[in-house]
């Protein structure tokens, strides 16, 4: 079995069901935690995020059957046009929700007094909702193209009819879709990833000058920029790399989108990891989030072993001979 044969049949529903295994729990305890909790501008955006990640992977299910059914959609095409959407607007949401967090930790740390109405709830309201206007308005346009197409469908072919969904683009798909792909790598991806290298890169350097301070708040800030970076370096570049790559494949005369294709669905499993490695930026970042887990997870009973006492003590007890002052070990029951 080659990659083209094992890719739909096991790696990605794989990726996808691990994903969906380990992140939907976790991202919805977060929105749970954060939405209780009293809120500033750090738990908005995180809030988002993690309801961001929750309705990515509550679609992830969909795309998993469909590959367990050898590429084959058998729900309504309605379906195949909401995972669609859903997919890839909650996607690039969290990307900027990345970047809106790494700009409100620059703004408390290196300009803590001049930027306080910036960093105020209503602001951090008004920025996620502007992130989800921005990320589904650019994914609208992708449903412009062929959403569902049927393969084998010639009476040459032995194998029984498939309806794909998302897959089989014409000529005339790709001419639309190639260049803004390219459009949503500029302004969505590159934006952001700009946004959070400046961002963090200028809170490390505060942190590390200043004399006031302390270690935590240093190894914080320090944790919180390698998990964003690594998000971005391991989880969106290599999608978003395909849309460059695919955009000079193009021009030339011997182009192939089906090599294209295949790179695609590679990096968009590492994408699926992306709702894994967000709500550790929110334990990290989160103060009320840490403190929740903990909380819950003090409660889980745990077995203990007897104490020495216990083991050495005898089993019947002591009690006091009549007449003396002495004590006498009683008999066990």
């Amino acid at each position: 079995m080659d990659l083209s044969q094992l890719l739909p049949s096991v790696i990605i529903p794989t990726f996808y069901s691990v994903a969906v295994i380990l992140g939907l729990p976790l991202n919805l305890l977060a929105v749970c935690i954060l939405a209780s909790k009293k809120k500033d501008s750090m738990s908005v955006y995180m809030v988002n995020l993690a309801a961001a990640d929750t309705s990515f992977l509550l679609v992830l299910p969909m795309k998993i059957v469909y590959h367990l059914k050898g590429n084959h959609w058998s729900l309504p095409g309605f379906f195949c046009r909401v995972y669609t959407m859903t997919f890839f607007s909650t996607l690039y949401t969290a990307t900027m929700l990345v970047a809106a967090i790494s700009m409100d930790r620059y703004l408390a740390i290196v300009h803590p007094l001049w930027v306080t109405g910036w960093r105020k709830t209503r602001t951090a309201w008004i920025v996620s909702a502007v992130i989800w206007t921005l990320a589904v308005s650019h994914s609208v346009p992708s449903n412009f193209v062929t959403i569902l197409s049927v393969a084998n469908a010639t009476n040459n072919s032995s194998d029984p009819p498939r309806i794909i969904c998302y897959e089989a683009f014409t000529k005339e798909d790709l001419d639309f879709l190639v260049p803004f792909r390219l459009f949503l790598f500029v302004t969505l991806y590159f934006t952001s990833l700009v946004v959070t290298l400046f961002s963090y890169g200028n809170i490390i350097r505060v942190l590390v000058t200043s004399q006031q301070s302390n270690q935590e708040k240093k190894s914080r800030a320090t944790k919180i920029t390698v998990v964003s970076i690594l998000i971005y370096v391991f989880c969106f570049s290599p999608y978003n790399a395909t849309h460059l790559v695919a955009f000079a494949s193009s021009k030339m005369s011997n182009f192939s989108y089906h090599a294209i294709s295949i790179l695609r669905d590679i990096t968009l499993c590492l994408c699926s990891l992306n709702s894994l490695f967000d709500p550790l930026i929110i334990y990290i970042a989160s103060s009320a989030f840490r403190s929740s887990v903990k909380n819950i997870f003090s409660c889980v009973p745990m077995p203990t072993a007897p104490s020495s006492h216990a083991l050495l003590a005898p089993r019947g007890g002591w009690d006091r001979v009549p007449g003396t002052g002495l004590l006498r070990l009683s008999k066990a029951e």
